[in-house]
């Protein structure tokens, strides 16, 4: 989130990019309706492009509580930023999961504001909780039952 007080990615820093080549691939950005989420959509293209990974991303703007199948195959790293105070995340990992986005023994990080409260999913496990200023970052892992 470059717009965060973070730098943007570049191809300049082997690190970040070695890193995020391996997980580059289906991003669903959005817990909000489409028409309001443009800008959050261009940051992750810049991103991409600044990593030379466009081929390897795809966007698919829309509502991550009613994510269409996932077109291919689920993600191992899942970055989840819904709208603070909607309570939002659950419904959402738990849409992602059943229509297969998300793969066994993913991890999934959410970012939520400081005081929001969370109902995990049964089959997430929580593995960090951080505040950084206002927000709130979890590190979750998605163990399936079986």
């Amino acid at each position: 989130r470059p717009n965060a007080g973070h730098p943007a990615p570049n191809q300049s820093n082997k690190a970040y990019r070695a890193a995020n080549a391996k997980t580059a691939g289906n991003i669903c950005t959005s817990s909000k309706p489409v028409s309001s989420e443009w800008r959050p959509r261009k940051r992750i293209r810049a991103n991409a492009k600044a990593l030379g990974e466009t081929a390897n991303a795809t966007i698919i703007p829309g509502d991550a509580t009613k994510p269409p199948p996932c077109p291919g195959a689920p993600c191992g790293i899942v970055f989840l930023d819904p709208p603070y105070g909607r309570d939002l995340t659950g419904p959402a990992l738990a849409a992602l999961v059943a229509r297969g986005w998300i793969a066994a023994g993913a991890n999934c990080v959410v970012e939520l504001a400081i005081d929001d409260g969370i109902t995990l999913p049964p089959s997430f496990t929580l593995l960090d909780d951080r505040n950084y200023g206002k927000a709130r970052l979890l590190i979750l892992k998605h163990s399936p039952p079986g």
